[in-house]
C-alpha cells in the first residue's frame, strides 16, 4: 500500500463542495467521517454562500468560508482565500477540474481529490487516502448530519 500522509493534531483541514444540496449533504457526511478519524484537526468547509448556515449548524465544522469556481477571476479569488486560511489539507470528492485547479492554485500542501483529468495536481486520490486511513466513505453507520431544535 502506498504511503499516505496523516493529518496531525491542530492541522487545518478544508473540505470543499459547491452546488447541489444533495451533493453538499453527502460531502458533509464524508467530512464528518474524516473528523471522527482525526478528532484533533480543525475542520473547515468551503461552499457557496447559500449553504453557509447549514454548514455552520454542524458541530464538527469549526469554520465556514464561501467562494466560487467560475469565472476564472472568481476562482483565483477563492484560491487566494484558501491560501490566506493557512490550511494544511484540502479535500473534495468532486470529480471536476475546477476544484483540482483551485486547490493547486491555493498552494495547500496536501490536496486530496478525485480528478479524472488532472490527478497529477493532487497529492493523493481522496478515495485511496481515506481507505488507507480506515475510512469508508461509502458506508455510513451513524448519524453524521445534525439539525438544531429550531
Amino acid at each position: 500500500m502506498a504511503d499516505f500522509a496523516t493529518p496531525q493534531p491542530g492541522d487545518k483541514f478544508l473540505w470543499v463542495r459547491y452546488h447541489g444540496l444533495g451533493d453538499l449533504l453527502e460531502a458533509m457526511a464524508d467530512a464528518y467521517q474524516v473528523k471522527r478519524k482525526f478528532p484533533d484537526i480543525r475542520l473547515s468547509f468551503l461552499s457557496c454562500l447559500e449553504y453557509t448556515e447549514i454548514l455552520k449548524s454542524q458541530p464538527y465544522i469549526e469554520d465556514v468560508i464561501y467562494g466560487g469556481k467560475s469565472p476564472f477571476k472568481v476562482m483565483k479569488q477563492t484560491a487566494q482565500t484558501m491560501k490566506n486560511g493557512n490550511y494544511n489539507w484540502v479535500a473534495s470528492t468532486f470529480k471536476g477540474v475546477h476544484m483540482t485547479v483551485m486547490a493547486y492554485m491555493s498552494g495547500i500542501q496536501n490536496r486530496l481529490g478525485s480528478s479524472k483529468y488532472l490527478p497529477f495536481l493532487e497529492t493523493a486520490n481522496i478515495y485511496d487516502w481515506t481507505k488507507a486511513h480506515g475510512i469508508n466513505l461509502f458506508q455510513r453507520t451513524e448519524k453524521s448530519l445534525f439539525a438544531s431544535e429550531e
